[in-house]
């Protein structure tokens, strides 16, 4: 999106706004902050995740404003749909909210502007997880959910996560019908200075929606999907867990004392919500050992083996174990290939009539595949994202499939059958400790043992993943010249067929392997995948092939 400077910008705002706490002061103008987009006012892009940016006043930030107008024109967007109607008749909006900096104001701005729209609105009483919001807009049959969170990006961000009525991430063209409606937003219909608590309550359109009851249908809905080994808690491993300063620490323990499994230990520095991540300046857990640093001294102390974490929002999932070498982060490639067998495992033991199913992204490992391939499960491929997969997953239910498992290599797992089709880190925590059991107690070997044992079974691969900045439009100019070349071989692997799509381009291997590139739809980023069967040619090779292309 083009934006315009405008020197009435700031003029304009705080006419808009008229509240002493949103007002912006003598320099607000400067940088680019109140740039104004070529129609409306909300200059931050909407993609296919909503919204995500720095918070702070101004057009092109994260604010109450912004999210607002930005609630306002899903609305418009809702009523273009089919008409809204009154009272019990309304469509709902379910929104739920972390504990970063700003969360809650945003969601009451949000439930706020739904509610003055017409809409109906479930708000929770409390911080959730994502994967709760996902799941109780579909249980709700809300027409529309949003999270207001950032994932796990660093403090200074705050974001506003779309999902439709399946329960899914929006997909295109929705994105766009949304973004269209967004750009005609010109006057709020709501004052800034009412966005309060107790506007909430006395607004008859906006109900309190428990975290307790959604919670406990929540987990039974797991229960319902997978059966965990329950032989009581001296008989099972303890593990050291940390929710990185964000909200999952109480889900994860309920979600565990409900499965029968052993209660976790806890890092202390780390284990409430906090805005302001003391301790990580990059809550991700697969930014590094810096991330785990404070979980790993808890796991020293304790003399345990085995660590997991969940980013902020606790729908990505994340473990380590103790080596002789040193602690082994693992990746969510080897993660995923872990619980896709020890569901399928589970699943069999359990008898179903239905055929098996599991997903995984065009940019994640092939090893899921061969193992579906091997076993005689559907195996399916989508666009990077959980939006794709979990759409996907419905569709292939709707053809009478039973979708067990569906992962992408950015750490996300969704269990399937739970009710949440996005993916789910407090779920995933409860099966990987279910599997760890298994593994520990059972095979009596460790996680890395078993994970080689699964390669000589299912076919060992190498994997690689890089990125490389990019100037504004450099990502597009790259993209183009790739497009326009003909490429036969990468580091001397013979590519079969070649994929174009809008931003991405997928070089086909024997052995189903692949190298993909794509220009990042966030940041000025293009980044790259490379996967080839062990023996199929030296991924360095390949690597500094790509590499050359920049």
């Amino acid at each position: 999106m083009k934006l315009r400077a405008t020197s009435e910008s700031v003029s304009l705002w705080n006419s808009l706004v008229k509240s002493d706490a949103l007002r912006a002061g003598e320099g607000d103008g400067e940088g680019d902050a109140f740039s104004m987009p070529p129609t409306g006012l909300v200059a931050l892009t909407f993609g296919t995740a909503g919204l995500r940016a720095k918070e702070g006043r101004g057009w092109n930030r994260m604010n109450a404003v912004t999210v607002a107008l930005t609630s306002q024109g899903i609305a418009d967007y809702i009523a273009e749909e089919g008409e809204i109607g009154q009272g019990e008749h309304a469509p709902s909006v379910c929104i739920g909210f972390d504990g970063r900096e700003g969360s809650l104001q945003f969601a009451t701005a949000a439930a706020l502007s739904f509610a003055s729209s017409g809409l109906k609105v479930y708000i929770f009483d409390a911080l959730v997880p994502t994967p709760l919001l996902a799941f109780a807009t579909r249980e709700l049959r809300c027409r529309a959910g949003v999270m207001v969170t950032a994932s796990h990006n660093p403090k200074e961000y705050n974001g506003y996560k779309v999902y439709w009525n399946n329960g899914c991430q929006i997909i295109p063209p929705m994105d766009k019908g949304i973004s269209g409606e967004i750009a005609r937003q010109t006057s709020l219909r709501t004052s800034p200075e009412a966005w309060t608590a107790d506007q909430l309550k006395a607004n008859p359109m906006v109900s309190e929606l428990s975290a307790e009851r959604e919670t406990t249908k929540y987990i039974e809905g797991v229960l319902s999907a997978f059966d965990f080994d329950r032989a009581g808690h001296d008989g099972q491993v303890e593990v050291v867990y940390t929710p990185l300063h964000g909200v999952g620490s109480t889900f994860v323990s309920r979600m565990f004392d409900r499965c029968g499994l052993r209660p976790f230990q806890k890092v202390d520095s780390q284990d409430e919500p906090d805005k302001d991540f003391p301790t990580v300046s990059f809550p991700n857990p697969e930014e590094g050992a810096g991330v785990w640093s404070e979980a790993f001294k808890v796991a020293d102390e304790m003399d345990l083996d085995v660590c997991i974490a969940n980013d902020p929002d606790a729908d990505r999932l994340c473990c380590a174990e103790r080596s002789a070498s040193g602690w082994r982060v693992f990746s969510g490639n080897d993660l995923g290939i872990m619980l896709g067998d020890w569901i399928y495992t589970k699943w069999k033991k359990r008898g179903s009539a239905k055929k098996p199913a599991m997903l995984t992204t065009t940019v994640s490992a092939r090893v899921l595949q061969n193992m579906c391939e091997q076993e005689g499960i559907r195996f399916e491929e989508t666009l990077t994202g959980f939006k794709w997969l979990g759409n996907k997953a419905l569709e292939m239910e709707s053809e009478g499939y039973d979708v067990l498992f569906a992962y992408e290599e950015a750490i996300g797992f969704m269990i399937g059958g739970t009710g949440v089709v996005d993916k789910d880190g407090v779920a995933a925590a409860a099966v990987f400790m279910d599997m760890l059991n298994h593994v520990y107690l059972q095979q009596k070997t460790t996680l890395e043992k078993h994970l080689e044992g699964l390669f000589e079974k299912y076919g060992k691969r190498e994997y690689r993943q890089g990125y490389f900045l990019t100037n504004d439009g450099g990502a597009d100019e790259v993209m183009s010249a790739l497009r326009e070349t003909s490429i036969s071989e990468i580091g001397g692997v013979s590519v079969e067929s070649t994929n174009l799509s809008a931003n991405m381009i997928t070089f086909r291997f024997g052995q189903n392997g692949f190298c993909t590139i794509r220009a990042s739809g966030t940041e000025p980023k293009v980044k790259y995948y490379i996967d080839i069967a062990d023996g199929a040619g030296d991924i360095n090779d390949v690597e500094d092939a790509v590499r050359a292309f920049f």
